[in-house]
């Protein structure tokens, strides 16, 4: 690290077994030497007092660290690390004046050092985002930190995310979750119920993961009443397990459809359906992802094969006409007949089509390529909110961003002249030969009469391959 200065993310992945704090601090005195680095991610590395120590260090020394995110780098260490330690870190983060954001487990500091943290954090300007990782065994001292973090009064910096909730007590004590990660089994419902029923309280929530096994017809009908009203959840995974479905389910799958179509905020779904049973309902779930207009990843997990049958038929029959979907991620443990194979190709290839569009359509608006398929999909991108977001992630700006870029640039193709000479229709601009009859020609059509007109039309709706070898168009009648 301390031969490199191009190197700006650093993303590192460790084994929750290893207790050995030898990683981090190796990784800690690289950040030491280096000096570009601006983002640090670790998972399930293991820290020791030294590596605390250097820790520190790195946060008071670094004048280019902007994220940090260690996720679950102290769990294992419980009783090897002394808090007086970890404390040091507080200082070092009251005096750095880059770090923008910082992900942390519960368990690094005492529920004294973290109402210390909180003012901090309330007066830190440069320290945007604080996001608090919990586990099974921080519960205890959630209310307490989640009481402090109400008294300082700066919840709009902070979330929390949680891998497991078997119980209530974590999410009846703090509603400031970002990420909630759920395995519900059915000896938990009842426990669960009414902390389900107070989800759609929760307002920083935008990932949801749900593992529900031998699921109820009361838990389901929260969930479709909370993804229809879900307005900041961006990320959703549905498993359903279990030996049979309940005889309500007829019901529900068009439920769970309705209120995926309602829902204008998920961009990223993933879905997994392991039951046998009563799977005939699952083809209109998958009718309505294809007609969603703002599913932009689709994530297949794991699914039996009747399930999965019915839900491609679904996805099938609609899929052709959607604009929105740009990703399919198809887990290994996705099972695919040889009948309905044809149909899984079918949506991998919309969604290669729908990138495509979007690769184009950056090349146009950067004006690196300005021919007719580049003009065309910009042309299709303008029209679909969602590719304009697809956008705006290939070029790292804001959707706000990518709008006002699209909506300048489309007026360099909104005009007659413009649309025909890219459509090939003419070489230059369009030109009506004088007429004996009453008929309205296209070339006297003033922009607002054509702004109208073409919103019907697009650059695909001209074969590409015919161009034209005339500035004159003989006979155009309205």
């Amino acid at each position: 690290m301390s031969g490199t200065n191009v190197l700006k993310h650093l993303n590192v992945f460790g084994f929750p077994c290893e207790v050995s704090g030898d990683a981090m601090k190796l990784i800690f005195q690289g950040m030491l030497e280096n000096g570009s680095v601006s983002s640090l991610e670790a998972h399930d590395l293991s820290l020791d007092g030294e590596s605390v120590k250097r820790g520190a260090r790195m946060l008071a020394q670094s004048k280019v660290l902007q994220t940090l995110r260690l996720w679950h780098c102290f769990t294992d260490l419980l009783g090897l690390i002394d808090f007086i330690d970890t404390a040091s870190w507080l200082e070092a983060i009251s005096n750095n004046d880059t770090l923008e954001n910082l992900t942390l487990g519960l368990n690094v500091w005492t529920s004294e050092c973290w109402e210390q943290f909180f003012r901090v954090l309330s007066r830190q300007g440069s320290l945007k985002m604080a996001t608090l990782v919990t586990d099974k065994y921080d519960r205890d001292h959630l209310a307490n930190i989640a009481n402090k973090l109400e008294e300082i009064g700066c919840e709009e910096k902070v979330t929390f995310v949680d891998y497991y909730t078997g119980d209530s007590i974590s999410l009846a004590d703090c509603k400031y979750y970002s990420k909630l990660f759920a395995y519900i089994r059915a000896r938990d419902i009842c426990k669960v119920l009414s902390v389900y029923q107070e989800l759609s309280t929760f307002p920083p929530l935008t990932v949801l993961h749900l593992v529900i096994e031998e699921w109820k017809k009361e838990l389901c009908w929260l969930l479709v009443q909370f993804v229809s009203v879900a307005r900041p959840l961006q990320t959703l995974e549905l498993e359903l397990r279990g030996r049979s479905f309940p005889t309500e389910s007829h019901d529900w799958w068009p439920g769970l459809s309705q209120s995926l179509l309602r829902n204008r905020s998920i961009i990223d779904l993933g879905l997994g359906v392991h039951v046998e049973d009563h799977c005939e309902g699952v083809e209109c779930l998958g009718q309505a992802v294809a007609r969603s207009n703002t599913i932009r990843k689709l994530r297949l997990c794991g699914w039996c094969s009747s399930a999965s049958d019915s839900f491609l038929r679904g996805v099938h029959s609609v899929i052709f006409a959607n604009y929105a979907l740009c990703h399919v991620d198809v887990g290994f443990e996705f099972p695919c007949s040889s009948s309905e194979a044809h149909r899984l190709t079918i949506v991998l290839d919309i969604a290669r089509r729908n990138c495509g569009y979007v690769a184009r359509a950056a090349q146009f608006l950067h004006c690196k390529r300005c021919d007719t398929p580049c003009a065309a999909a910009f042309d299709r991108v303008h029209r679909h909110p969602a590719i304009v977001a697809e956008l705006s992630k290939v070029l790292s700006i804001s959707v706000a961003d990518a709008m006002v870029a699209v909506s300048r640039r489309f007026r360099s193709i909104e005009g007659m002249h413009e649309f025909m000479r890219l459509a090939g229709v003419v070489k230059t601009h369009v030109t009506c030969q004088p007429r004996d009859d009453n008929f309205t020609q296209l070339d006297v059509l003033d922009k607002h009469c054509w702004a109208h007109l073409r919103q019907y039309l697009q650059l695909d709706d001209v074969v590409w391959q015919c161009p034209s070898t005339t500035n004159v168009i003989s006979r155009v009648q309205f």
